[in-house]
C-alpha cells in the first residue's frame, strides 16, 4: 500500500486511498472465488454451479487440463470435444445453439475426471461493465432493499474479480449467484433492475456478468495494442510506460530516504527533539487507473464467452478529458468488439446474433452534477456523439435523474428500465419506445433556429423539473442560443408541432443552439412516453477541454523521478 503526504488528503485524495484498498483487496478477492477442483481437467470459472448461458448462439467453453488431454462437454443432449494444447488450455465449441431452458447439468470428462456442473440455465447473458455507478450496490439505492429481498432464481450474477497484470490474462476470477437476499444486496443496482425488466420482457433467465470497478477511466478497461495504435491516444500509454518505468528507481530513492529518516529520528528522539517529517512513499503505477490493466485482468479473461450485448456506465473519471474521451470512448467499444471478433470469427453456419460481430452497446450517459465547470456537460456530448461513431449502440439519458451534489444518482430502478428498453428495441427488435428526442438537425430561419428530432415517442412534450416554471406546454427551459462570437445567452424555445424553434430577442443572427450544456442544467424536453431528450449541442466549437490530457497523477503533480508530489 502506498502513502501521500498529509496536505494531499482531499476528497480526491480520500477516493485514492480507497482505491488501493480496493486494489489491495483483489488478490483476496481471487483466493475467495477460485474454485478449489480436485483433478486435471478444470473449466474456466465462468463454468460452474449455478450458471447461465447463453441462448441462440454457438457456445465456447474452455479450460485447463494435462497437456493433450481430451475433454468432452455435453450439455441437454448437445456435445462437444476438444484437446488441450501444449500449455494445457482447451476450447471446446457448441456450435448447434442451445434453447432457453433449464436448469441442466452440464457434464465435463477428462482422463482421469469427470465433473457435474449443476442447475445450469439457458437464457440471456450480458455484460455489465464501468465504473461505480454500474458498481453501486442494489442495497445502497432507492428502492433496491426492497428489490434484494426478492427470490427469483432465473436472476443470476457473475461478479468478475482479479488482479492487475501487465500483460492479458487467461485467469478468470469470480463466482455464480442466484437472486436471493442474501446475494442480490450487493450486486450492481443499475444490472439488476435491468435484468429484472428484461426477464419480465422476454420471459428468459437472463445472466450479468458484472464487471465494474469504481473510479476508474476508459483506458483502463482498453487493451495496450488499441491505444498505441491510435496516435491520439498513444500518449496515455506512453506516459503509463513512463511511471512504470520510474517506478523502480523511486522506490529506491524511498528506501535511502527513509533509512536516514529513521536514523535521524532516532538521534532527534535521543536528544529530544522533534523528529523530522517521514518522507512521502512514491505512488504505485499498478493501480486502477492504469491503462488497459482492468482489460488485462478482468476483461479479457472472459473472452470468448458467449453474451448478447454490453450495458456501460462509465464516463466520471474521464470528465477532465471530454474531448479526449470523444476518441477514447468508441475506441474501447471498437477494440471489445475487436477483441471477441479475432476470437471468435464469423463463418457462414454462425448465427448473425453471435457475439463475434458488432454486439449490442447500450451505455448510460453521465447525471448531472452541480461542481465544476462545464467538462461534464461536455463529457455528455462525447458520449452523444459515440452513437455517430459506432454502430449498434444506444444510449440511456439521465439528465432528469442526477443529485445536485452525489455524482451517484441513487435512482437506479429507472436507469435499469431505460436500459432494458434500449436492450428490447436494439438487440431483440422488439416495437419499444426505447429514447427520448434525438436531435437530428437545424435550420436558420430569420432571426430563429428551428430544431428537428427522431425518436418523437408520439410527440414532443414541455416536462419542466423541478426547478422550473410551469408552463402552458410548449415553452421549453434548458436552451441556449449563440452568433458568430459563439457566446451563448438564453434562449425562447416553444415547441412547434414535431420540432422546436429556438429564439433570442439580443441575437438577430443566430448560428447555434445548445440544451442543457451545464454540468448542472435545466432541462424540459421529453417525449410522449415520458423519456428525455439527451443534452447537445448544433456546434463544432472546441470543447474548452481540447489539448487536456492529465490524468490522475499528473493532476496531483508527482515528480517524475521520485513519483511523490512535487514540492
Amino acid at each position: 500500500m502506498m502513502g501521500l503526504p498529509h496536505r494531499f488528503s482531499s476528497a480526491v485524495l480520500r477516493r485514492y486511498n480507497r482505491a488501493m484498498r480496493t486494489l489491495a483487496c483483489l488478490p483476496l478477492v481471487v483466493l475467495i472465488f477460485t474454485p478449489r477442483l480436485p483433478a486435471d481437467v478444470k473449466p474456466a470459472a465462468l463454468f460452474a454451479d449455478d450458471m447461465v448461458l447463453q441462448r441462440d448462439m454457438p457456445m465456447p467453453i474452455w479450460g485447463t487440463a494435462d497437456a493433450g488431454e481430451a475433454v468432452s462437454i455435453s450439455i441437454a443432449g448437445h456435445q462437444a470435444n476438444a484437446t488441450a494444447d501444449t500449455d494445457g488450455h482447451w476450447l471446446a465449441r457448441f456450435n448447434d445453439p442451445l434453447q432457453a431452458g433449464g436448469p441442466f447439468e452440464m457434464i465435463v470428462r477428462g482422463k482421469q475426471n469427470t465433473l457435474t456442473l449443476k442447475n445450469v440455465l439457458v437464457g440471456e447473458v450480458w455484460i455489465a461493465g464501468g465504473q461505480s455507478n454500474m458498481e453501486m450496490h442494489l442495497d445502497k439505492v432507492e428502492g433496491g432493499p426492497a428489490a434484494a429481498a426478492a427470490n427469483d432464481p432465473r436472476i443470476r450474477f457473475f461478479k468478475v474479480g482479479g488482479a492487475l497484470p501487465a500483460t492479458p490474462s487467461r485467469e478468470l476470477h469470480g463466482q455464480w449467484q442466484t437472486s436471493n437476499p442474501q446475494n442480490a444486496k450487493d450486486w450492481s443496482a443499475a444490472g439488476y433492475f435491468f435484468a429484472r425488466d428484461l426477464h419480465a420482457a422476454l420471459g428468459v433467465p437472463v445472466g450479468i456478468i458484472q464487471n465494474a470497478v469504481g473510479w476508474t477511466p476508459a483506458e483502463a478497461w482498453t487493451s495496450r495494442a488499441a491505444l498505441v495504435a491510435d496516435p491520439e491516444l498513444k500518449p496515455i500509454m506512453d506516459r503509463w510506460d513512463q511511471w512504470a518505468a520510474a517506478s523502480p528507481k523511486a522506490k529506491q530513492i524511498y528506501a535511502a530516504g527513509l533509512a536516514e529518516w529513521k536514523r535521524a529520528a532516532e538521534q532527534a528522539r535521543t536528544e529530544g527533539k522533534a523528529a523530522p517529517p517521514e518522507p512521502p512513499a512514491p505512488a504505485n503505477p499498478d493501480f486502477i487507473h492504469h491503462a488497459s490493466l482492468l482489460f488485462n485482468g478482468m476483461l479479457h479473461p472472459l473472452i470468448p464467452c458467449a453474451f448478447r450485448g454490453v450495458i456501460w456506465y462509465q464516463g466520471e473519471t474521464n470528465a477532465s478529458r471530454a474531448e479526449q474521451y470523444r476518441r477514447l470512448f468508441p475506441a474501447m467499444i471498437r477494440d471489445w468488439r475487436e477483441q471477441w471478433h479475432a476470437a471468435v470469427p464469423a463463418s457462414p453456419t454462425a448465427p448473425t446474433t453471435a457475439p463475434a460481430g458488432d454486439f449490442p452497446f447500450i451505455f448510460v450517459q453521465i447525471a448531472p452534477l452541480d461542481a465544476g465547470p462545464i467538462d461534464r456537460a461536455e463529457l455528455r456530448e462525447a458520449q452523444r456523439e459515440t452513437l455517430a461513431q459506432v454502430r449498434n449502440a444506444a444510449m440511456v439519458v439521465t439528465v432528469d435523474i442526477g443529485m445536485q451534489k452525489d455524482e451517484h444518482p441513487k435512482n437506479k430502478l429507472e436507469v435499469g428500465r431505460r436500459l432494458s428498453l434500449a436492450a428490447q428495441k436494439l438487440a431483440y427488435g422488439k416495437a419499444a419506445i426505447a429514447s427520448g428526442p434525438v436531435y437530428r438537425r437545424m435550420k436558420i430561419e430569420g432571426a430563429s433556429i428551428r430544431l428537428t428530432f427522431d425518436d418523437l415517442g408520439g410527440g414532443l412534450v414541455s416536462k419542466p423539473g423541478p426547478r422550473a416554471e410551469q408552463s402552458d406546454g410548449t415553452k421549453l427551459i434548458g436552451f441556449t442560443i449563440a452568433g458568430a462570437d459563439q457566446k451563448f445567452v438564453p434562449a425562447d424555445a416553444r415547441i412547434d408541432g414535431d420540432t422546436v424553434v429556438v429564439s433570442s430577442a439580443s441575437i438577430t443572427q443566430p448560428t447555434a443552439v445548445r440544451y442543457a450544456f451545464a454540468n448542472w442544467p435545466q432541462y424540459s424536453l421529453f417525449n410522449k412516453a415520458g423519456l428525455p431528450a439527451s443534452p447537445f449541442r448544433t456546434d463544432d466549437f472546441p470543447f474548452t477541454t481540447k489539448g487536456e490530457s492529465r490524468m490522475f497523477y499528473d493532476r496531483i503533480g508527482l515528480d517524475d523521478v521520485t513519483l511523490t508530489p512535487k514540492k
